[in-house]
């Protein structure tokens, strides 16, 4: 063997251990770890007796990255998942389950399905959900409801549909313009947002 070969014989032998050190390295510091399991929820499957108000538990077998934690069901509903790196975690959904319904819910980390669990909520008279999103449609399409209609010496004011005013002008000094920025102005004061209104000046 000739020295050139066996520089060359040397030096892939010496890549070789650094390539081993930095695999060890990188082991040691991100150790392959699997994938998280369920041990517990709450409801059980096969749960009868979930309430329109309340929240999943689950309980996995380590620490997990909720960023990394996908939530869907059926009937579809928009979930909010405790924050944090925990073993625990709290599923609510941003609305009141619906009443006398079977739900099936999936969970699934980084992609890979992970668990699923069916339960059903009990019936009951009233709907809550149904209270719950004429209360959020309120909110949204008439958030001054509690204050309209409403009566000065300038104008009169009433919500003629959602997000809409109409406008009662008793001056007859000011303009069409003019009452309109009187309006807006008192939506403003009253904790409003004058831009998402539309006015309309009444004949």
């Amino acid at each position: 063997m000739n020295l050139k070969s066996f520089l060359q014989k040397k030096y892939l032998i010496l890549l070789g251990i650094v390539a081993l050190v930095f695999l060890l390295i990188s082991l040691l510091t991100n150790p392959l770890s699997d994938p998280p399991k369920v041990i517990q929820s709450s409801p059980l499957p096969g749960s009868s007796t979930v309430r329109h108000a309340d929240s999943i538990l689950v309980r996995f077998d380590q620490a997990i990255d909720t960023s990394l934690l996908t939530i869907t069901s059926v009937p579809e509903e928009v979930w909010n998942i405790s924050p944090g790196f925990l073993e625990e975690i709290t599923l609510t959904p941003k609305q009141y389950f619906r009443v006398d319904t079977d739900y099936v819910l999936n969970l699934s980390y980084e992609d890979e399905p992970l668990y699923s669990l069916n339960f059903k909520t009990i019936p009951q008279q009233s709907d809550p959900r149904y209270a719950q999103e004429v209360v959020q449609d309120l909110a949204k399409n008439y958030p001054l409801a509690s204050k309209i209609p409403f009566e000065n010496t300038l104008f009169r004011i009433v919500y003629l549909s959602p997000l809409t005013i109409e406008i009662t002008n008793k001056n007859p000094n000011l303009t069409s313009q003019e009452i309109i920025d009187e309006v807006r102005s008192w939506v403003s004061q009253n904790g409003g947002n004058a831009a998402d209104h539309k006015y309309v000046v009444a004949d």
